[in-house]
């Protein structure tokens, strides 16, 4: 199912990768109708909670490096919170193989609803860029979201890179820098100065549904932090866990609840750098929430379906030093900004 096709320069030939079952399956072919075997993929590797899908392979060059590497992208049931996930393997390929240096399980995507992601090939030389689109939902309750007209979306372009942080490397995703046409004129920075905690209601940009929130959180000087959304009856929120080490999101305030998954809280594993602020990047839109942390080293997706319009945010902390800079709340609009 679901193969992915590219050009492979180094042997003038086209490559498949095609998911079967439990394995990706790699084949070649000079003329696009007859196809030979390569090799298998994936059997003893990585997360095997459920069938393989939507298999990507490319190759990245090492930010700050010269250095490639070559991307493997496999969706499965499964995932690190339950139902829908995309593990990704970081490793060599030479037009017949690809190889890993080590049997590692990693996640693009720590949330429940970010799934099925491909990127796209042939994007300009000039430009560069490695972009995927996912989709914004688990199959675990996919048919039953308690939407009319439509149902699911997809999640906002991302521009794929890849770091090599304390020798392990760390795919990293960022929304695409076209998002920024998008962004409104209307804009709170009021809190731009270094502070405890924030907290605003009846805020005109977060009734319409649709914005960003950026700010940088000292985590390694506090023990609690809280990041919140929602109005009198409502609300979802990002917490850190210092002593488990994970960012924590719980969604089971927010809304209808029409599955068992939507009850369960999000653990994303997070270490803060030590002596560096954490910083975040929250896209909110109506019913998702996109998450990146750190410049997109740890991203958490998820949706949910609020009953009443949110209209306050908090964020606060305990920490001794002061926790909260450069925050910014900025409306997104819907017709590209020129």
């Amino acid at each position: 199912r679901d193969p992915k096709v590219f050009w492979y320069a180094a042997s003038s030939k086209w490559i498949m990768v095609l998911a079967v079952n439990d394995r990706i399956k790699i084949y070649s072919s000079f003329d696009l109708k007859a196809w030979t075997f390569e090799s298998d993929f994936g059997m003893s590797y990585g997360a095997h909670g459920g069938v393989w899908e939507c298999p990507d392979l490319f190759p990245l060059t090492v930010e700050g490096s010269v250095t490639t590497k070559w991307v493997l992208l496999v969706s499965l049931n499964g995932g690190p919170n339950g139902g829908t996930a995309t593990q990704y393997f970081v490793g060599d390929f030479d037009g017949k193989n690809f190889t890993i240096p080590e049997n590692k399980t990693l996640w693009m995507d720590y949330g429940t609803d970010n799934y099925a992601g491909v990127t796209y090939n042939n994007i300009p030389t000039s430009d560069g860029r490695r972009i995927l689109i996912g989709w914004m939902s688990n199959w675990n309750y996919a048919q039953n979201v308690p939407t009319t007209t439509w149902r699911s979306t997809m999640t906002i372009p991302r521009k794929l890179s890849l770091a090599n942080i304390s020798g392990n490397y760390i795919l990293k995703s960022n929304p695409v820098v076209e998002y920024d046409q998008y962004k409104a004129n209307n804009s709170d920075t009021s809190a731009t100065g270094p502070l405890k905690s924030i907290s605003t209601k009846d805020n005109k940009i977060i009734k319409t549904g649709s914005y960003e929130i950026s700010f940088n959180a000292d985590l390694n000087n506090s023990t609690s932090f809280l990041f919140a959304l929602g109005n009198l009856k409502e609300k979802i929120s990002l917490n850190y866990d210092k002593v488990a080490q994970n960012l924590v999101v719980d969604r089971s305030g927010a809304g209808v609840d029409f599955a068992n998954l939507l009850v369960q809280k999000i653990y994303c594993p997070f270490i803060p750098k030590v002596g560096k602020a954490s910083k975040f990047q929250i896209l909110v839109d109506k019913t998702s929430m996109e998450i990146f942390v750190d410049d997109g080293e740890r991203v958490i997706t998820t949706i949910f379906f609020p009953k009443y319009q949110y209209d306050q945010l908090k964020i606060e902390g305990d920490g001794t030093m002061s926790l909260l800079s450069n925050f910014s709340l900025k409306g997104i609009s819907r017709t590209v900004n020129r």
